[in-house]
């Protein structure tokens, strides 16, 4: 049987197959924060991070584009925990996000941001975020930053990965 990402349990894997196949951003997202609470239990000394950029490049859906931007986030996401951070993994998510949006194929990009990751964002658990080289051309990574700076949270331009 295959391990579990770091912090998932097996109920959590369980749990946003589940979402998956009901198209369910909001019961994916109660996943999410049931993770960060785990996190935040676990360290509770540390600060926990989120690495923000392009994913879909726009919204094109899977391509080469796809794979090389969750390369650079996974690079990014191992740089920063070498260094001993604490950092909220959404790679996990990303099969069930893509589910979800194969599902979903007409609706706003913005329904995934508003029902997944905003309630990550608000949940107080995420205090610091990266921003990818290129974030300013992602609609999701500029949404992002815009709910950052909006809930006054750290940031950090990462000029290279």
């Amino acid at each position: 049987m295959k391990l579990p990402p770091k912090f998932w349990s097996e109920k959590d894997v369980s749990d946003a197959t589940h979402a998956s196949l009901n198209g369910s951003y909001h019961e994916l997202c109660y996943v999410a924060l049931r993770i960060l609470k785990r996190m935040k239990r676990m360290r509770p000394e540390s600060i926990i991070a989120i690495v923000c950029g392009s994913i879909t490049t726009g919204g094109t859906l899977p391509g080469a584009e796809v794979k090389k931007n969750l390369e650079a986030f996974a690079s990014m996401i191992l740089r920063l925990e070498a260094r001993g951070g604490a950092v909220f993994n959404q790679l996990p998510f990303e099969e069930y996000l893509f589910a979800i949006l194969r599902a979903r194929p007409n609706e706003s990009p913005d329904v995934l941001l508003e029902s997944f990751y905003l309630p990550i964002f608000e949940s107080g658990n995420i205090q610091l975020a990266y921003f990818l080289p290129g974030w300013e051309k992602s609609h999701g990574a500029l949404w992002e930053n815009e709910q950052i700076k909006r809930l006054n949270l750290a940031y950090c331009l990462v000029d290279r990965i």
